[in-house]
């Protein structure tokens, strides 16, 4: 275990009233003989029940952030990193469910050899159609598409450090996708497996549609790591690809010509060449750039994307 250093615990939340009291004496209970510093950073995310008033409640190494709205649960956690005081960040759910007796071990699995440890919940306490199954084909696709081969993406329990995040930043609900961009961004990983418990209280934040949003990011990911890192690649691929289609509507129109079945413009196939190789290569390359400019806007300042309503220091 790393005993220089402190660990800053962030925990975003979303209308968990029940469940923090309980959760912040297991925090502690876990580390109680533990030979390291700690604080505890809670982030409202904007909850309309009583979250903050129990943040408010707890002791003195417990600290918290109140959004003003609802900014998603990666925005959350950046906020929270962007606070805290120590060199190792640990992140995890509010919702009971990870299990802080695994906090110590994550710490001790930090060694000089990994920059992040992500645990994966071996015996996942979900619904197998709601939760399992879209997780289990998220994470597939996402193995296949960056070749990060990180078996639980959606298990928020995890240690790193803090200057991996150096050139990261996630909004909205790209948590998900933490590990992925400090793995593109050169980071050393680590898994080991952690326990999972059932929800007690309150309810789950996540559906279907929750998979479709990571699908969309993780695409979002890989274009950018390929824009970032090598753009004319990224566009020479795309250029290829529809100018193969274009060429190949081309010849086909020409045949038909040939073999006298159509003339050339009793077909589509000469619009369809054109807007093959225009068209979609100027829609594609348009919005790649535009989204690349907004996240470069965010990650010099810019502008931030949350504000702060209230805090506990």
């Amino acid at each position: 275990m790393m005993k220089d250093k402190g660990i800053s615990i962030v925990i975003p939340l979303l209308n968990e009233e029940k469940n923090i009291s309980v959760l912040a004496k297991e925090i502690e209970d876990s580390l109680i003989n533990q030979d390291v510093l700690w604080e505890c950073i809670w982030v409202d995310d904007g909850s309309t029940d009583n979250s903050w008033l129990e943040i408010l409640r707890l002791g003195e190494s417990h600290r918290g952030l109140k959004l003003v709205r609802n900014a998603g649960q990666a925005t959350a956690i950046m906020a929270g990193i962007e606070v805290s005081k120590h060199d190792l960040v640990v992140t995890m759910d509010a919702d009971l469910q990870n299990d802080p007796k695994d906090i110590p071990v994550l710490i001790n699995s930090l060694d000089a050899s990994v920059d992040v440890v992500c645990g994966y919940r071996v015996d996942r306490k979900d619904g197998f159609f709601t939760r399992k199954a879209p997780s289990l084909i998220a994470n597939i696709v996402s193995r296949k598409l960056t070749g990060v081969q990180v078996k639980d993406l959606g298990c928020t329990l995890r240690i790193f450090r803090k200057d991996v995040l150096a050139n990261t930043r996630l909004i909205g609900e790209m948590h998900r996708l933490l590990v992925i961009h400090l793995f593109l961004d050169g980071a050393r990983i680590k898994e080991i497996p952690v326990n999972h418990r059932e929800r007690l209280h309150g309810e789950s934040k996540y559906g279907l549609e929750r998979m479709l949003k990571f699908l969309a990011d993780l695409l979002l990911a890989k274009a950018m790591f390929v824009m970032t890192s090598k753009p004319l690649y990224m566009f020479a691929s795309l250029a290829v690809t529809t100018s193969l289609l274009s060429i190949t509507s081309l010849i086909t129109a020409v045949v038909l010509r040939l073999i006298g079945v159509k003339n050339y413009f009793d077909t589509s196939l000469i619009s369809a060449s054109f807007i093959l190789f225009s068209t979609s290569l100027i829609l594609v390359s348009i919005g790649l750039v535009a989204e690349l400019i907004a996240r470069q806007m965010l990650f010099s300042g810019a502008r931030s994307q949350y504000r702060i309503a209230s805090r506990k220091v």
